[in-house]
């Protein structure tokens, strides 16, 4: 069995750490590649902005499970800093520079796992750096110097790929401002290039072993930035296969075209090649190269080898007749399905912290929850900060800002030293806010109407253009500068936020929710339809039916769009975005619930309470420990279509109070006492009113 686990880190809680943009991005793409079946044909694990004992837990688990003919990968990206004695250290999001041994992820740690492994074959790949100098125009990713390689490989069988030597920084891209998308890291975009476009494959074997990978991304990285040298270092011996290869193909080539042309089944790579013919002829200049690179292929191969190849390779042989080439958007899509089609969370325990009034939000990196006055960690529940007056809104994608509504007013705080750093006037209550990829932009929608605020200095100044009117949802893409907004007119629009100019449209009809991922990934939902989108070509890459029976609609999509949040009659569901069905149902009724970023928490407000005071946050936790602070309560809030029948709830009531005045009306008339007609009125109401709240609305 071949198993990567992919762990990223690029948003952390202690300031030492800096912020990285590629981390992420790079877990993604690799997850992409490594997941599809005519390339690395891996099962993959991701995991991003995880806690320090979370990894642990996974990493042993993976290489604990591995057994003598297993490949296990282990991916890292992120911070890497060494203690006073030089043993290295991976940060994670919630380590404390303070004490570090305790609260990051060692090496030493990591290779007892290897050791301890029956994994026949570990390959181990470190996108983060370990100290020296860097040019102008690159991040560093740590700053000492540590030799990774020599704490790694001195265990058995493990292979080891670093990003730099002992001496040297990693680097990410950076520059003023990002455009269009963010950008893997020099070290991680050679490995994804390589194994994409089989470009890695320098023997020409069809096969990307270790060692050519290894080659490839030297060469890569060393002619990207001089100043970064990957190192490679393990104790494997034979020839490790990372991927399959095929026939080199041309940089250029669309990745689409470029897996019908690779894919292990001959009826599609005839179909990828009769597009390619297609494109030559219509002067692509790409195609015309990559057709004369297989042309030559099949020339130089014995007429008595070429049969079916016995693994995936490029197409090497024209088609026999007419075919007809499959639907290319959903073949194009698979590494995109993959995203999709992740594990759905489950949630183990439950419990109560605080109160709201109806709206709970997560930070980005799943560290903060921010519900009615208080912002609290999702460690240990305690609280981090009380407002004096107004509800939270959202935490910009860095978390270092969140906003604040009250009537008539957005006050933007920052999370550093919960101070307020500016604010805006607006019409009336705010109904939604959003910030931008870089928290520069807020969208404010108030009274029907969306404005577009733009951070100046110290200041947020209003754009005149443009406003939106009449929407359903508006959405800003946490990765790109892309905005989504879904009309009254089941109009789905993505804007460049950039220059402010409309990309494209598609529409659905009913649209109730919309989103935005990595600037490629678009997901909308009605009452009936889940629809993913490519952004770039607006083919759809997933639809699926919701069963409407008992379902009352989509509430919002989860953080990696794999999970569509509902509200059922019989509680929250948590459906798959892949087939629209139910994977997890949490058996209450909760106002808005949210999903935080990495999975471990689903939180809401319940809509049962004193007309007095502001109703509970329930929280749900993936891992019994994380309930520690959490106020035990045996019930949680009842399921119950009431939400969606609040005239019926009134009459119910109504009708309570009404019973009960003619009860005491009838007992006067018998000139029965006026205290116990009073008495004797108010608990029919009373018995009347539960029954209407918790058994006859169900």
């Amino acid at each position: 069995m071949r198993r990567a686990l992919l762990i990223a880190t690029d948003t952390y809680r202690d300031p030492t750490f800096g912020a990285l943009r590629a981390p992420r991005l790079d877990a993604t793409e690799l997850d992409m590649v490594l997941s599809d079946p005519a390339i690395g044909d891996f099962a993959t694990e991701v995991l991003v902005n995880e806690p320090v004992q979370h990894l642990r837990e996974r990493i042993e688990t993976v290489l604990g499970q591995a057994r003598h003919d297993d490949l296990v990968l282990l991916y890292l990206s992120g911070h890497g800093v060494k203690a006073r004695l030089g043993d290295l250290h991976f940060v994670t999001t919630d380590t404390r520079h303070t004490v570090l041994a305790t609260t990051s992820l060692d090496a030493a740690f990591v290779r007892r796992q290897i050791d301890d492994s029956l994994a026949g074959q570990v390959v181990v790949w470190l996108d983060c750096c370990y100290g020296g100098a860097f040019p102008s125009g690159m991040l560093p990713r740590a700053t000492e110097d540590v030799d990774v390689v020599q704490q790694l490989v001195e265990g058995r069988g493990c292979a080891v790929m670093t990003a730099s030597t002992h001496i040297q920084y990693a680097y990410e891209p950076v520059g003023d401002h990002v455009d269009d998308r963010a950008e893997p890291s020099v070290f991680t975009k050679a490995i994804i290039d390589g194994l994409r476009t089989g470009d890695a494959d320098l023997d020409h074997d069809g096969e990307i072993s270790a060692l050519d990978l290894y080659r490839y991304v030297y060469d890569r990285v060393r002619r990207t930035n001089p100043d970064q040298t990957p190192t490679s270092s393990g104790t494997l011996s034979g020839d490790l296969r990372i991927a399959y290869a095929g026939t080199p193909l041309p940089p250029g080539l669309p990745d689409e075209l470029r897996r019908l042309l690779r894919s292990p089944k001959a009826g599609f790579r005839r179909a990828g090649l009769r597009i390619l013919r297609e494109l030559a002829q219509e002067g692509d200049q790409v195609s015309l190269a990559a057709l004369r690179v297989l042309e030559k292929s099949v020339s130089q191969v014995p007429p008595a080898a070429r049969k079916t190849p016995p693994r995936p390779a490029a197409a090497t042989a024209p088609p026999p007749g007419p075919i007809t080439p499959p639907p290319l958007a959903v073949l194009a899509d698979q590494p995109i399905r993959t995203v999709l089609r992740r594990s759905v969370p489950e949630f183990d325990a439950n419990g109560v912290v605080g109160r709201a009034n109806r709206r709970v939000v997560f930070s980005h990196d799943s560290s903060m929850l921010a519900a009615g006055k208080w912002v609290r960690s999702t460690q240990g529940w305690r609280a981090i900060f009380e407002l004096t007056d107004g509800v939270f809104r959202a935490f910009s994608p860095d978390d270092r800002l969140v906003a604040v509504s009250s009537y008539q007013r957005l006050t933007v705080f920052s999370t550093e030293t919960w101070t307020a750093v500016a604010s805006v006037t607006v019409a009336g209550y705010v109904d939604r806010v959003g910030f931008n990829h870089d928290g520069t932009l807020l969208a404010v929608t108030s009274r029907g109407a969306t404005k577009i605020f733009q951070s100046v200095g110290d200041r947020w100044q209003a754009l005149d253009e443009p406003v939106f009117r009449d929407l359903r949802d508006v959405r800003f893409c946490p990765d790109t500068p892309r905005l989504l907004v879904a009309t009254d007119d089941e109009r789905i629009d993505l804007w460049n936020t950039t220059t402010w100019t409309r990309i494209g449209s598609t529409d659905l009809p009913g649209v109730r929710v919309v989103a935005l991922k990595y600037g490629l990934l678009l997901a909308a939902a009605s009452k009936k339809t889940v629809r993913v989108w490519r952004a770039d070509t607006w083919e759809v890459v997933s639809s699926a039916e919701l069963d409407e029976s008992r379902f009352l609609g989509p509430v919002a999509f989860g953080p990696e769009l794999n999970v569509l949040i509902c509200r059922g009659w019989h509680g929250v569901e948590l459906r798959s975005v892949a087939d629209g069905k139910t994977s997890r149902t949490i058996p209450t009724d909760l106002q808005l619930p949210a999903l935080s970023g990495n999975g471990r928490f689903l939180a809401g407000v319940s809509p049962y309470g004193p007309l007095w005071k502001e109703n509970e946050v329930w929280v749900w936790v993936r891992d019994r420990v994380d309930a520690k602070g959490l106020r035990p309560k045996r019930i949680p809030p009842k399921p119950s279509v009431a939400a969606d029948n609040k005239d019926r709830r009134r009459v119910g009531h109504i009708g309570a109070v009404g019973g009960g005045v003619v009860t005491a009306s009838v007992l006067a008339i018998i000139e029965w006492a006026a205290v116990p007609v009073v008495g004797a009125g108010g608990v029919l109401a009373a018995v009347a009113w539960w029954v209407v709240d918790r058994v006859w609305i169900t």
